[in-house]
């Protein structure tokens, strides 16, 4: 049997740089540059550099292929295989020390490298951050599995891939640096957050994000744009657990305006429509709803308007960083959030539409809600114990009122019913607000 391209690939590549011809190396490049994206607009000359004078290494399974601490000479880009990626916490021990102690056992444990980032598979780079910045490593780096890997000196890495490198870096910085999600974080986390970013790039047409799959990843938009459209319609049937929650705690918000249940045909033409709801360019953000929200599957389908760079951060490194170590930035990203959903169902504002919508809303704004509402039950029921809503407090009255509620069915002490009529007076009180703003500026009829 003929031996795979990838035969090809390893059978030149582990041999010595004196022994690899020139022939050899360029018929490897189509392949090579198809392997990784960061290999896929080097030009020709350089890939075939690259290839000529790269190393070839194969690691075991559990093999340790980078300590965190050591210094960096060399940039790892998997061929084959998978790794894991582990960070250890500042500690009083030597970090080199306390790992080099760790690998003289027979099989260390791999929670003793610290704490698990994310796992990779093939056409992962690795290894070359400590080459940017000129630093130790900032993580160890572990096999799962047989992984084969294509590596690059320091030297190798200058000429071919560092100015790429250097710049996707730069952007990455420069972006976290300017999002003012990001303003109030050490210069220590900025840098992990710029490591943990990803760059992509899409064509016209691509989809980054269907409605209906899996969440995995936070995109933000660098450059260029994207068009977001939903079919309200397929709601029900693509977010079971958010539906339950609705029915369970909000039956409030599902229609029952149609005589008898039925779905007429003119019912059933408008609700399978698919709706285009915006366009977002730099500086938006694509799948934070839904993993703010810890929505499993995505609510509306993102597709490139034109040709588009993101940066994508996936929902492992938002737990670790955001969720974690900046709470008060995923309150800023849920303020955000809460300001476009009131644009959207500004656009899609009806009783039979827009349930889901309506409930994702409402959940984005009960959070500001039930803590302040909580906070000032709290203080007034210490001043006055024995407040009930035929003797309304002045604090009460004055959230009822912004809260465009009648006293007649409020009570100040809020159970929880009471607060789901809060939280959908608050939901339509902000939309009208919104909706007189957008007809006073023009932007609707």
């Amino acid at each position: 049997m003929a031996p795979s391209v990838y035969d090809k690939v390893i059978a030149v590549i582990s041999k010595p740089q004196e022994q690899r011809t020139d022939f050899e190396c360029h018929d490897l490049v189509p392949w090579i540059r198809k392997q990784n994206k960061l290999f896929s607009n080097l030009k020709h000359e350089i890939l075939k550099d690259l290839i000529k004078n790269c190393h070839f290494q194969r690691s075991r399974a559990n093999d340790v292929i980078i300590k965190q601490g050591d210094i960096g000479d060399a940039m790892y880009a998997t061929l084959k295989g998978s790794v894991s990626i582990y960070i250890l916490p500042e500690m009083e021990e030597n970090v080199c020390q306390y790992l080099d102690r760790i690998c003289s056992k027979p099989k260390p444990e791999r929670n003793l490298f610290g704490q698990h980032i994310f796992s990779q598979q093939e056409g992962f780079v690795f290894g070359d951050v400590a080459l940017i910045r000129d630093c130790t490593r900032t993580a160890s780096v572990l096999a799962d599995e047989e992984c084969d890997l294509l590596v690059l000196n320091r030297l190798l890495y200058n000429r071919t891939v560092r100015e790429v490198l250097n710049l996707e870096w730069q952007e990455k910085t420069q972006f976290v640096l300017r999002n003012p999600i990001f303003k109030e974080w050490s210069p220590k986390h900025r840098k992990q957050l710029v490591i943990s970013l990803r760059k992509e790039s899409y064509q016209f047409g691509a989809v980054i994000a269907r409605q209906g799959q899996p969440v995995q990843n936070i995109y933000f938009i660098l450059k260029g744009e994207v068009e977001v459209s939903m079919d309200l319609s397929l709601h029900k049937s693509q977010q079971p657990e958010l539906w339950t929650e609705i029915e369970s705690n909000f039956a409030e918000l599902i229609s029952t305006n149609r005589p008898n249940g039925k779905t007429t045909h003119h019912d059933r033409q408008r609700r399978s429509r698919v709706h285009k709801i915006s366009l977002l360019s730099s500086n938006e953000h694509i799948g934070s709803l839904e993993i703010v929200q810890d929505i499993s599957k995505h609510l509306d389908t993102t597709t490139v308007a034109g040709e588009v760079e993101l940066l994508v951060l996936d929902r492992k490194h938002y737990e670790r960083l955001l969720v974690k170590k900046h709470p008060q930035s995923v309150e800023s990203l849920k303020k955000e959030l809460t300001i476009r959903q009131l644009l959207v169902l500004s656009r899609l504002y009806h009783p039979t539409e827009t349930t889901v919508m309506k409930y994702v809303t409402m959940k984005l704004l009960n959070g500001d809600m039930s803590s302040k509402l909580t906070h000032q039950y709290h203080r007034q029921r210490r001043r006055h114990p024995m407040i009930n809503r035929y003797n309304e407090s002045e604090i009460s009255r004055k959230v009822r009122t912004r809260l465009h509620m009648n006293s007649k069915n409020t009570a100040t002490i809020i159970p929880g019913e009471n607060s789901k009529k809060m939280f959908l007076n608050q939901l339509e009180y902000e939309l009208q607000l919104l909706m007189i703003h957008l007809r006073k500026n023009g932007n609707i009829h």
